[in-house]
């Protein structure tokens, strides 16, 4: 049970009112003078219902808080609950509402949170928690009630009223019903314009991004300077697919308004999302100009510039920060990747050499591990990985650099190596999906069938719905003309989990072909390469235009594949094949 301030307290507000019960007892120095002047006095007596009455509320405190720190939490929750109604203190009671609420037993921390709120003459925290307490129950009415009236005490500023509301009901789970009171209190006062800026807000925290226009207009119908709810509805527009109606308003504010830092910035990560870069990039500029120090607007600048394809801009905010010793192992990244972008390879190695932290610092590594095959070797390649591998510490990196080991040895041609080293990984994280599927692949250039059927079942043991184990097994059993029927179930089920993924709906297209369906393969077949034009799914195609007869369709097909993909195999081998 997490602490909070109650619990630091509790004893002490206990301890308070045992000391209140004992102010009339006699003090030390008055017990004292009647010994020496053998007096004897009759002390007050005792009132004993009201020593009963706080005996009993410690010992509920007492046992409700035990209980609590023992992980006990119903008995916590009774004991603070029978506690609550010993005492009228607002600290005892709200202390037993919370525990309810903790212990989710609504209808509990519903009794209780009225108790509280008659000891706090109902204030206006209190009626917040009954109005949640109220909708966590379904019941929007009485929610309502309580839920007008924190509106009704902040009649002076109705803007954070709203506001105060619109921030509690977004963390109410049922989105739904926090919409419906919401729209119900905005109704009441229609014509201000803060409820709707409010009801604006909570619609997009709920992701209703319609209702978040809707509800932003009707806000700046009432006060049209209300720049939150234009910036709002820019938002929602974009979310809703009006880019242009979304760049219109924002380009209004920010002509409006050209020294907002903040509505620039809104801007300009608007215009980044949209991958309208080069007015992105403008936008930037200016913010620069306003903060010329700031190395976050000079790092955007720098990747919207990547994103641009612009290298010799983006260049130059890179090596600023560079120079500015600021950002350094991003910027660094990046300017190797630019280079790599220019074919200076060179100069890719030294800037990713001096790349020594942060989260780009293993994807760093392992582009010069493919930097290092094409410049010195692939030995070198795999020492630099091996040497990364003992410097990490995470689990999941040490994989990922066996897993890009084992694919640079895979494009080099060395199977039995790569095969040899993802064992190797297996040893030290046994049974672990990415290592074994990466091993399975490696098995079926082995032409180990058996290999590769073994570590994909045992991936699918731990998960049913391993989707790329699934269709690894599919397609490679239809492929190889075995067990067509059991392979079109995997393939079947994959498709199932992943309907839009190109490889997927391939492996579908291949074992109709294999099966004899030539009208569903190719269906699926020209599916998959409408998604993604990749030479392996182009090479199926021809071989199923040419099966059906259609000679000169899959010859066409496979010269213009030859001219984007001028050095696949597969696609040289059918050329070849069909020219025969």
């Amino acid at each position: 049970m997490p602490e909070n301030k109650f619990h630091k307290n509790i004893l002490i507000v206990v301890l308070a009112i045992m000391l209140g019960a004992c102010a009339t007892s006699p003090s030390k120095d008055q017990v004292e003078e009647q010994a020496v002047e053998e007096q004897t006095i009759s002390a007050e007596p005792i009132d004993s219902e009201r020593y009963a009455s706080i005996s009993a509320l410690m010992y509920e405190v007492m046992t409700g808080e035990l209980s609590g720190k023992l992980g006990d939490l119903e008995t916590s929750k009774q004991a603070y609950s029978r506690a609550s109604e010993l005492t009228d203190d607002p600290a005892v009671i709200e202390r037993a509402m919370r525990i309810a609420i903790f212990a989710k037993d609504w209808p509990l921390a519903l009794e209780i949170a009225h108790r509280w709120s008659d000891a706090l003459n109902g204030n206006i925290e209190a009626q917040q928690v009954l109005g949640v307490l109220y909708l966590r129950q379904g019941d929007v009415d009485s929610a309502e009630v309580h839920f007008t009236k924190v509106m009704d005490a902040a009649q002076d500023s109705p803007s954070q009223g709203y506001s105060i509301i619109a921030a509690t009901l977004s963390r109410i789970e049922d989105v739904d019903i926090s919409l419906e009171l919401m729209d119900r209190l905005v109704a009441k006062n229609f014509t201000n314009a803060y409820g709707h800026l409010s009801y604006a807000n909570l619609a997009m925290k709920a992701k209703q991004y319609q209702l978040v226009v809707d509800q932003s207009e009707l806000a700046l119908g009432f006060k049209p300077d209300l720049s939150e709810a234009r910036v709002l509805r820019a938002r929602a527009l974009s979310l809703v697919g009006d880019h242009d109606g979304a760049f219109v308003e924002m380009q209004h504010l920010v002509n409006a308004d050209p020294e907002n830092f903040d509505l620039r910035l809104g801007y300009a990560r608007m215009l980044l999302q949209a991958e309208r870069f080069n007015e992105a990039g403008k936008e930037f500029e200016v913010l620069l100009e306003q903060r010329p120090n700031d190395p976050d607007i000079t790092y955007m600048l720098g990747l919207t510039y990547v994103q641009a394809e612009d290298y010799e801009q983006s260049k130059q905010y890179f090596q600023a920060l560079v120079d500015d010793n600021r950002r350094l192992d991003e910027s660094n990244y990046y300017l190797a990747r630019i280079s790599e972008e220019l074919g200076e390879s060179q100069q890719a190695v030294k800037f990713y050499q001096e790349v020594a932290f942060g989260d780009l610092y293993l994807d760093a590594a392992m582009r010069l591990a493919d930097l290092y095959v094409q410049e010195s070797g692939l030995q070198k390649a795999r020492n630099h990985l091996n040497d990364v591998r003992g410097q990490v510490d995470l689990a999941e990196d040490v994989v990922r650099l066996f897993l890009a080991e084992g694919h640079i040895l895979h494009d080099q041609k060395q199977y039995q190596e790569a095969y040899d080293l993802y064992s190797e990984g297996l040893l030290e994280f046994p049974r672990h999906p990415d290592l074994l599927y990466a091993r399975a692949l490696t098995a079926e250039y082995l032409d180990r069938i058996d290999l590769l059927e073994s570590d994909l079942l045992i991936i699918l043991q731990a998960d049913p719905d391993h989707a790329n184990a699934l269709n690894a097994l599919g397609y490679t059993l239809a492929d190889r003309g075995l067990r067509i029927d059991e392979a079109q179930k995997y393939v079947e089920r994959a498709y199932e989990l992943k309907p839009n993924d190109p490889a997927v709906i391939d492996s579908m297209g291949w074992v109709h072909f294999r099966k004899g369906n030539y009208a569903e393969a190719e269906s699926y077949l020209r599916k998959a390469l409408d998604l993604m034009d990749d030479a392996e799914i182009v090479g199926h195609l021809g071989e199923l235009l040419w099966a059906q007869g259609n000679y000169e369709e899959a010859r066409n097909l496979l010269r213009e594949a030859m001219d984007r993909h001028p050095e696949d195999s597969y696609i040289q081998k059918l050329i070849k094949q069909f020219s025969e």
